[in-house]
């Protein structure tokens, strides 16, 4: 006997004591796998566009990872690389678990996730241009460095001032670091509703706008495929981007450049080859579709 016909035998015999008229728990269960199925189909043809693009950002993602970890002088041996090897295979890890959540129709966690694969890209950047911080990062190994460590090096305000730093030594103009400064304080506010969960984020989250639907709600305790995900999914998918344009010069050390990165890339290396072209065309592909 598996553990669901054990909860049905219990369920059972509990109306049968009781002398109540039996209410079958398959009919729970029907109703939830239907709108389950449903939203997955919603989900594939109203969110194929920045499903892709996500998908091609999580690729990209996974072959700076793969680099990393076979690689013995940049990999998680090396305590100089350690910190990027972790949060890029974890950043993996966390747009995928949004893209997943998106499409079985559960926007307001896939908001949660994204405020964490966000502040992991962010650290990430960090640390990539400051070497003590990463060695900071990998020394916080119980609840209290660790606490201490989010609470002062990576609070959502001083990752913002470093990340403004490093978009200065990027040679951004003010212009443009003033207006991504905006988008990212934006972005963590709504993310911060999701993960402090907000009354009126609580009731969007039970009564969904349906994308088929425009202008009616739905019940969405089970999931929903909304046209809110699109805007979980495009975040992820940018914020990736943002990621790999402050971030590649710091992983991939092309021939030219005195600056080392933390791999010299390789031709004959089949995951340099594919940072290298990904990072071109993710950026082309993220631009070309950005108000899509």
């Amino acid at each position: 006997m598996n553990i669901q016909d054990e909860i049905d035998r219990y369920w059972d015999a509990y109306y049968e004591d009781s002398g109540w008229k039996l209410d079958p728990r398959s009919r729970f269960r029907g109703i939830r796998d239907t709108i389950s199925e449903r939203s997955v189909v919603g989900a594939s043809e109203h969110y194929e566009r920045w499903k892709s693009i996500l998908e091609f950002g999580i690729e990209w993602l996974s072959y700076v990872h793969l680099a990393l970890s076979k690689n013995d002088d940049a990999g998680p041996r090396n305590e100089k690389s350690r910190a990027a090897w972790a949060l890029t295979g974890a950043a993996t890890n966390f747009a995928c678990s949004v893209r997943d959540t998106c499409i079985a129709g559960h926007e307001t966690p896939s908001k949660a996730l994204l405020r964490t694969l966000t502040e992991t890209l962010y650290l990430c950047i960090a640390i990539l241009y400051d070497e003590k911080l990463g060695l900071d990062y990998t020394q916080a190994q119980d609840n209290k460095k660790v606490k201490d460590f989010w609470h002062t090096s990576a609070s959502p305000k001083n990752l913002h001032l470093r990340i403004i730093e490093i978009e200065k030594q990027f040679g951004l103009e003010q212009e443009a670091i003033d207006v991504f400064t905006k988008y990212r304080m934006s972005d963590y506010e709504v993310m911060s509703q999701a993960s402090h969960l907000s009354f009126e984020l609580a009731c969007q989250t039970c009564l969904p706008e349906p994308i088929e639907r425009a202008g009616v709600v739905a019940v969405g305790i089970w999931g929903c495929a909304s046209n809110q995900a699109l805007t979980s999914l495009s975040k992820a998918a940018r914020t990736i981007w943002y990621f790999s344009k402050l971030s590649y010069p710091r992983i991939m050390t092309l021939a030219a450049e005195r600056k080392r990165g933390l791999l010299d890339f390789d031709c004959e290396d089949e995951n340099h080859r594919a940072i290298d072209a990904g990072y071109k065309l993710y950026s082309h592909i993220i631009l070309e579709n950005w108000n899509e």
